[in-house]
């Protein structure tokens, strides 16, 4: 099979044959090189995502409901912002897992941190929310997916390392965002004592 590189983790391919080396004007992201048979199902399963993000936002929208974990997360973010948020990254995964840089889930995502902090939504309520998206993907896998082959086991497997390694950045910059609100708030109290 031809090799062929897509932005998630890992640098090579079994030849040694960086993914810089064949793309190197894209040094800013992270790529890996995998077969184009387990890419092309990969994308399938990305684009089944895409068409049912509807679906998925308001089952995800359920699961919050239901989630004693997230009453204050409930309470404190309007159900519009939850719900659009949710639906422009399921309606739009292919662009998240293939072009967006790490930057660019960075500065999304530590926004989102920072604005859930300033809505006074409790930490471990706002990561358990990250974590019913990503829970809420799997589920929609296991019911909507089917195929034994191992030729479309390996393009599952390339989709869920894909997410997996997205959905682990999007905590890690949403928590990095609220610590930072947080930190900001407390220099500001510190600052206002200081001057009292």
């Amino acid at each position: 099979m031809l090799p062929f590189f897509i932005s998630v983790n890992g640098l090579s391919d079994v030849r040694g044959v960086t993914a810089l080396e064949l793309a190197p004007e894209r040094k800013y992201r992270q790529i890996a090189v995998v077969s184009l048979g387990g890419l092309m199902i990969a994308l399938k399963l990305v684009r089944l995502i895409e068409l049912h993000s509807e679906e998925l936002a308001q089952s995800l929208l359920e699961k919050v409901d239901a989630c004693t974990k997230c009453a204050e997360l409930k309470k404190a973010v309007p159900r519009k912002e939850l719900e659009s948020r949710v639906f422009e990254v399921y309606q739009h995964l292919s662009d998240w897992l293939l072009n967006k840089t790490e930057h660019d889930i960075f500065l999304t995502y530590t926004a989102l941190g920072r604005r859930r902090y300033e809505q006074g939504v409790p930490f471990h309520q706002f990561v358990w929310g990250l974590m019913l998206i990503k829970q809420n993907l799997w589920d929609f896998m296991e019911r909507e997916v089917v195929e034994d082959s191992a030729f479309h086991l390996r393009g599952e497997f390339e989709l869920l390392r894909m997410l997996d390694q997205f959905y682990d950045r999007v905590t890690y910059y949403s928590a990095l965002g609220y610590w930072e609100a947080e930190e900001f708030k407390e220099r500001e109290h510190f600052l206002t004592a200081q001057r009292a």
